[in-house]
């Protein structure tokens, strides 16, 4: 959330990495990452006590996350939540956001869970970071 000529208050040594590959319904049409497959534990007897291990997630209501996002499962190309979460990084005093961006979508076909972000929603991030200054 700090960068070149960043406010010295935001400016620390706090990170947070930025992942804006999820996407719902309502904004981008369907779900994208909020609905991957259940994944294996790393040791089999573990992974043996999960029948759901390798069917998908089912959001809203079950989505793949540790924790339920106190917006909801949001599309990360959603700019009101854009500004939300980096209104939210700035009030904890992150200073630093390491943007997860996998290059442009005509250089990278992105995963099993989707195409990686449009430029577009680089672009709010950074708009949104430098509103804050």
């Amino acid at each position: 959330v700090g960068g070149v000529g960043a406010r010295s208050d935001l400016a620390g040594g706090l990170a947070t990495f930025y992942y804006a590959w999820y996407h719902n319904p309502e904004h981008d049409g369907a779900w994208q990452h909020w609905n991957h497959k259940v994944l294996e534990h790393w040791t089999k007897e573990v992974s043996a006590k999960f029948p759901q291990i390798g069917t998908h997630h089912a959001p809203p209501a079950d989505i793949g996350a540790n924790f339920y996002p106190s917006l909801g499962p949001y599309s990360s190309g959603n700019a009101t939540i854009i500004r939300a979460h980096v209104g939210m990084m700035a009030r904890a005093g992150i200073g630093i956001l390491v943007y997860s961006w996998w290059g442009r979508p005509s250089h990278s076909k992105g995963d099993a869970n989707g195409p990686p972000p449009d430029e577009k929603v680089v672009a709010d991030v950074l708009d949104a970071c430098e509103a804050l200054g």
